[in-house]
């Protein structure tokens, strides 16, 4: 298991948030002051470290930095009760790997915290691929075909380039003369993935000033493409198959229902059984998409 720090001036925070690791089989040492955090940090080689935003004397965006000066890449999960979309994309400018708001489920926490330690579940960088709509000769064409003909979510899972292919479908599919929008679940965190899903209304979010559509709205009639799923957290993945069923949605802060048509295509690196069975994604979520698996070989 993990090393964590956790950096907050609150105590019983810290013993809270102590013992729900410990239980978890981690091993766990806390500070509720940032200067402490930093000495903590240059000594000892943590595998993640949970920091509050808003501490004296050092707020949780100044120890991030710090830190990352004397241990770069060092994963920070930001945690914070205040919503503020700035101050999130603040904290993910920064190099925190995440961000969440209290209070906190925690099983998303333990969740989050393992993808911080598992290379393998980091979001990686994303690289130069070819379109996919340049593949004219495509290996994978046949086997993405059966999406092409269906208008049911459908969940792609290709080691790279899944998003392309995603595209791919949705540009050759009876929804090609219609929006197809992305909603990036690697890169954004909980609080601003939210207002991408479904957007606001003017004044509703910190940070946000004007109104705004979110992907599922402004893909009516087209595609949404959910990249990279099990990034998604339990309470969006919740929300979305709801939504998607109902076709009914309302802006964060509003109160019109606004009807939509979309089709999802989801994008994974991983085998969404897996997912499933490691509670990344919620059983909900993954009978949703039924058996509409498209395995992309991992040579083509």
């Amino acid at each position: 298991m993990a090393k964590v720090l956790i950096v907050d001036d609150e105590r019983p925070i810290l013993e809270v948030l102590s013992k729900v690791l410990e239980i978890g089989g981690h091993e766990v040492e806390s500070s509720d002051d940032g200067r402490e955090a930093l000495k903590l940090i240059a000594a000892k080689p943590f595998d993640v470290v949970l920091c509050d935003m808003r501490m004296t004397p050092l707020d949780g965006i100044t120890v991030l930095s710090k830190a990352h000066e004397v241990r770069p890449g060092l994963p920070f999960i930001m945690l914070t009760a205040f919503g503020s979309v700035d101050v999130a994309k603040e904290a993910m400018r920064r190099g925190a790997f995440n961000f969440m708001l209290k209070p906190w489920n925690m099983d998303e926490l333990l969740l989050n915290i393992q993808r911080a330690v598992d290379k393998d579940l980091r979001p990686a960088v994303p690289e130069e691929t070819q379109s996919a709509g340049a593949q004219a000769s495509e290996p994978w064409a046949e086997v993405v075909r059966p999406a092409i003909d269906s208008d049911k979510p459908v969940i792609v899972m290709c080691a790279e380039g899944g998003e392309d292919i995603a595209r791919a479908i949705h540009d050759r599919g009876s929804r090609k003369r219609s929006p197809c929008t992305l909603l990036d679940c690697a890169t954004l965190p909980e609080p601003i993935l939210e207002v991408e899903m479904l957007g606001c209304v003017k004044g509703a979010v910190p940070g946000i000033v004007e109104a705004r559509a979110g992907v599922l709205e402004s893909a009516n009639g087209g595609t949404v493409i959910v990249d990279e799923i099990s990034w998604m957290p339990h309470r969006l993945q919740k929300d979305l198959v709801n939504l998607v069923r109902s076709r009914v949605l309302r802006r964060i802060g509003g109160l019109e229902d606004i009807p939509f048509d979309v089709r999802v295509i989801a994008t994974t690196k991983r085998d969404p059984d897996k997912l499933l069975s490691d509670h990344s994604i919620l059983p909900e979520f993954h009978n949703f998409f039924g058996n509409n698996i498209v395995r992309i070989p991992r040579a083509v």
